[in-house]
């Protein structure tokens, strides 16, 4: 599963020739349809894209929906155990994956809160980010959303990509 197609979430899906791409279709169209100095202003590199991206796609519109906490999202197993969950702001069709781990509910949100003290404490990127997010006040929302849903379930573990405090906690077993 992809969360979104920026250069450093899709590096290794060259290293994968057979393997099916779960993303969001929004997320697919945006990365196809971008070229060149267009495709690099938005952390697009089409070179580390598969060439036959379309005909791998399982796009997550595919899959029956599920409704998370209030979050749209999609049952990717059909039993609950793996949803795709709807983050929007950042980029086109951009997502989080919500799954069991050692009996806690883990929730990896990609770049949709790039560390913990984001969500907790509602501190949004700096200035200079908003030109890497393609809707920044649907970012803003995505972030309090993520917010809510910590306050609301303190078992739930969130997971920014990158984000060495979410790391450590995971590795923790926390």
């Amino acid at each position: 599963m992809v969360s979104h197609f920026h250069g450093d979430h899709v590096g290794g899906l060259l290293d994968h020739p057979r393997a099916r791409i779960v993303a969001g279709g929004a997320g697919a169209d945006h990365a196809l349809s971008l070229r060149g100095l267009t495709a690099t202003r938005h952390a697009i590199l089409p070179a580390l894209l598969p060439d036959d991206l379309r005909d791998r796609l399982d796009p997550v519109e595919s899959f029956a929906r599920a409704d998370v906490a209030g979050l749209t999202a999609w049952d990717l197993l059909g039993d609950r155990s793996l949803l795709a969950v709807d983050l929007p702001g950042h980029m086109p069709g951009h997502l989080g994956l919500l799954f069991t781990s050692g009996g806690r509910q883990v929730l990896l949100v990609g770049d949709a809160a790039w560390t913990t003290r984001s969500y907790r404490d509602l501190k949004p990127p700096s200035r200079l980010a908003r030109n890497v997010m393609h809707d920044w006040p649907t970012t803003l929302s995505t972030l309090a959303v993520l917010h809510a849903l910590d306050a609301a379930h303190p078992d739930l573990l969130i997971l920014p990509a990158h984000c060495p405090e979410g790391h450590a906690a995971w590795y923790a077993g926390a």
